[in-house]
């Protein structure tokens, strides 16, 4: 009896691999994963780009395993095509820009210890990640240009390009 036990659930853990590593392959070979360059934003003046896997990989420096990331340094953010893992992306965005990022590292680690990470990317790995993260999205790509939604959020502003200043203010000086 005890070794029919064993066997059950060794089967019941065997099944579980496999399906974990079905919806793996099977997520980093989905269309929605792959690159399409109308996909980015500006999020309180952070450059988020949803890119396809191979590039999160290699902007990220990480191993196959790495779905995103924030790069603080240049302010840029990268993501697979994921709404749960654009909107993990952009929490780490809002908490160090509420100088809470020293706790990101933990909450990360926690997630990754207890697979809810995992977890969540399975159940979403079917829908589209949206354009923006939400309050604070200042800019988006639309038809291969920048539309800008919100000039200024917070201390943060976008500022328009020479022509498009020389255009508001057609009579004034040169702004150089």
């Amino acid at each position: 009896m005890n070794d029919k036990r064993r066997s059950k659930g060794r089967v019941y853990w065997e099944r579980f691999a496999l399906v974990l590593a079905l919806l793996t392959f099977s997520g980093c070979t989905s269309p929605l994963w792959w690159h399409n360059p109308d996909r980015g934003f500006i999020y309180r003046g952070w450059a988020v780009n949803i890119a396809d896997h191979g590039t999160v990989i290699r902007e990220c420096a990480g191993a196959a395993h790495v779905l995103g990331c924030v790069k603080p340094d240049t302010m840029t953010a990268f993501s697979v095509n994921n709404p749960y893992l654009l909107a993990h992306e952009c929490d780490h965005i809002e908490s160090i820009m509420n100088a809470r990022g020293a706790g990101e590292a933990i909450k990360d680690t926690f997630y990754m210890l207890f697979g809810i990470n995992d977890v969540l990317t399975a159940a979403t790995i079917l829908l589209p990640a949206p354009n923006d993260c939400g309050e604070g999205t200042m800019a988006q790509w639309q038809e291969g240009k920048l539309q800008v939604l919100q000039a200024s959020y917070g201390t943060t502003q976008i500022l328009p390009t020479l022509e498009q200043w020389q255009r508001l203010k057609s009579g004034s000086a040169d702004p150089r």
